[in-house]
């Protein structure tokens, strides 16, 4: 007597199918995410998404390359496929200049500006970066100093006086 068979075959849709042995990871499948220049190690973000399914980093996929950094610039990070993903991709990512933030302290003896005074001026910038000066009257042309300045002596009442700290462009900074 003949016994029936039964065999069960899983189905793969064509998208998914590749007949040498694992889905293709490629690079519109990689992800990073944006970072900026913090002082500190920073991680970026890496996102790996096949055909609308998020994978697991280390069951599906793993880095090699640069994976974190302190400072502002590129970096190439590898994703490579492992169980049933293959293929390598190379990305790169970076992490970006910012303005540095400066604090500024402008005094004078009386409390108060006006023309003939004397007007002292410090200022604090992240990074410990140099830190040059200039002012300027209303819509004037600015003129550098160092420490300290007098106000014209022509300067209308109620002008504007601005105070300008500007530092120079560093590996980090802006």
């Amino acid at each position: 007597d003949d016994l029936p068979m039964a065999f069960a075959y899983p189905v793969l849709s064509a998208a998914n199918y590749e007949p040498s042995g694992g889905i293709s990871i490629t690079p519109e499948d990689v992800t990073i995410g944006e970072l900026f220049y913090s002082g500190s190690e920073q991680f970026p973000v890496i996102t790996v998404e096949v055909n609308g399914t998020p994978l697991t980093l280390d069951t599906d996929y793993t880095l090699s390359g640069t994976t974190s950094a302190t400072n502002a610039g590129e970096y190439t990070v590898t994703v490579t496929g492992t169980g049933n993903y293959k293929g390598t991709v190379e990305k790169t990512w970076s992490i970006a200049k910012v303005k540095p933030i400066v604090i500024i302290t402008a005094t004078t003896a009386t409390g108060l500006a006006y023309a003939g005074q004397k007007v002292e001026v410090t200022a604090e910038a992240e990074g410990n970066l140099s830190i040059s000066f200039s002012y300027k009257i209303g819509d004037g042309t600015p003129v550098d100093f160092t420490g300290s300045f007098i106000i014209p002596r022509d300067t209308a009442d109620g002008a504007i006086i601005t105070i300008i700290a500007s530092t120079n462009e560093t590996d980090n900074y802006l």
